[in-house]
């Protein structure tokens, strides 16, 4: 078995499907290394590619006319992106950066439609995987209009410690797995650095964030009392 079929069948889309699915997309993918700052695709292109982080993060965002970046979101191993746009001629909505030395699969999107529609038991997981997005979309704009800045940074914690944590040793404590800067959870959540290195300072002094091994740990407990007790 390759590297790549072995991949993805650890994978929550391939997950449990028949080998010959697996084999057939491993067959299609094609595996690619991109340096730190490269620029896979520009806002209006023709989307003709899907990408799979193999390994790395990748950075999503908008220019906006003034020639400032509006980030969207990251993927890390095992996302899929774009995430919409399937079916359909369509361009891609946003512009997607190497943020990190990566690997990335890589298929051309008739392919990959192809594929989908030889396997409609894909078809669910895919619908499920866009709605997944799209509510996700729906609660940062929720969270925009509710919650202070210091509550969306704690927010924002909470939604990394549940989708991009390393094993627990602790129910109570969960460390990130990605190390972030301060502006980088600040774009994320759309305030500024300073505001976020406030409320991290804040948190740490509290003993809800302190370091583990290189590794940002939070008492999400702890955290997540702060924000109801507003509320």
């Amino acid at each position: 078995m390759s590297s790549i079929q072995e991949f993805l069948k650890h994978l929550p889309l391939f997950q449990g499907l028949e080998p010959e699915i697996i084999h057939s997309f491993s067959a299609k993918f094609i595996q690619r290394s991109y340096k730190r700052n490269t620029l896979l695709y520009l806002n209006g292109d023709p989307l003709d590619r899907i990408f799979l982080v193999f390994q790395g993060r990748i950075k999503i965002h908008k220019t906006n006319p003034d020639g400032s970046k509006l980030f969207a979101r990251y993927y890390y191993q095992g996302d899929l992106f774009p995430q919409f746009g399937f079916f359909r001629n369509t361009a891609y909505m946003a512009e997607a950066l190497v943020d990190t030395d990566s690997t990335l699969l890589v298929m051309m999107r008739e392919d990959f439609e192809g594929l989908v529609q030889m396997y409609p038991e894909l078809n669910v997981r895919i619908i499920q995987m866009m709605g997944e997005h799209i509510q996700l979309l729906e609660n940062q704009l929720g969270e925009t209009v509710i919650y202070d800045s210091t509550e969306r940074v704690i927010l924002l914690l909470l939604r990394l410690a549940e989708s991009h944590s390393l094993e627990k040793e602790d129910e109570k404590v969960v460390r990130l797995k990605e190390r972030f800067t301060h502006r980088e959870l600040a774009q994320m959540v759309g305030t500024t650095r300073e505001t976020v290195s406030r409320v991290i300072n804040r948190l740490k002094q509290e003993g809800y964030v302190f370091p583990v091994d290189g590794h940002m740990a939070l008492r999400t407990d702890q955290l997540r009392k702060m924000v109801c007790s507003n509320y």
